[in-house]
């Protein structure tokens, strides 16, 4: 594009993230108590980065929703330092949720299987820390693009009083027109990055906090057979491990997951 002073390249990153700028600013104006969920990863790093950093949705002020992380208690102490840093630096109140009666129970995916697992410390997490402090939005970092039954899915997507999700019941979003009414108990969830791909969130990665983290550097691995499992941080924080052994390698892990 020419100027008066010389020409300068627009990156096509530009107008996504100015979408997803302008979703999240809609979001804190029509909603009482938006939250924005945080696990630290790619996702959610680029979320942090459209509403905080640069030329950002709300800068130069602070974010004016909290972050929520749901803390399975198998989190590694690198990315739990690194959650509690990154709030800090975009001065952003922090609230880790757990599900504690699941945590004192000992729920693993080893005794209850990967799904019930997550369903305990994920899932029904996540739907009680959202009814405890009030949120009547949630903003998250899902894409269209990563399956199936995303496509289907709106900006802004409502959720009934049980946080289940019905597309029958999704508002229609002309000209970027956003419908933010719920009743008592029914809540959202708002997607600022739905029309990014995989590799536009690659791209954008490097230039946000997360991206020394989950960039290739050397990690504590866990692996069976030479098969990589798990990337758990750059040193071992000491908790024990039941799917394999340990190993330091280069590692370029995208997924800050849980470590059993």
């Amino acid at each position: 594009m020419a100027t008066g002073t010389g020409t300068y390249t627009l990156s096509h990153l530009r107008p996504l993230e100015v979408e997803s700028s302008h979703i999240l600013r809609e979001v804190a104006a029509e909603f009482e108590r938006p939250g924005l969920l945080y696990s630290v990863g790619k996702d959610s790093s680029d979320l942090l980065r459209a509403g905080s950093e640069g030329r950002s949705a709300v800068h130069p002020g602070q974010l004016p929703f909290p972050l929520m992380h749901v803390d399975t208690g198998f989190k590694f102490g690198e990315m739990c330092e690194f959650r509690g840093r990154t709030a800090r630096g975009v001065g952003g109140e922090l609230i880790v949720w757990r599900n504690e009666g699941a945590i004192a129970d000992r729920v693993s995916p080893f005794d209850r299987g990967t799904r019930r697992c997550c369903g305990f410390l994920k899932t029904e997490a996540l739907l009680t820390g959202l009814r405890h402090h009030g949120f009547d939005a949630a903003i998250g970092g899902a894409r269209r693009d990563k399956e199936k039954s995303r496509a289907k899915e709106r900006v802004c997507s409502f959720r009934d009083a049980f946080g289940q999700w019905d597309p029958r019941r999704q508002r229609p979003e002309l000209w970027n027109l956003y419908n933010a009414r719920s009743n008592a108990g029914e809540s959202l969830r708002v997607f600022p990055l739905s029309s990014w791909t995989e590799q536009e969130e690659r791209g954008l990665l490097l230039t946000t906090r997360a991206g020394p983290l989950l960039s290739a550097s050397p990690k504590i691995v866990a692996s069976d057979g030479g098969k990589e499992l798990a990337a758990i941080g750059s040193v071992d924080d000491g908790k024990s491990t039941r799917i394999g052994r340990l190993s330091t390698t280069r590692s370029r892990s995208t997924r800050t997951s849980c470590r059993p």
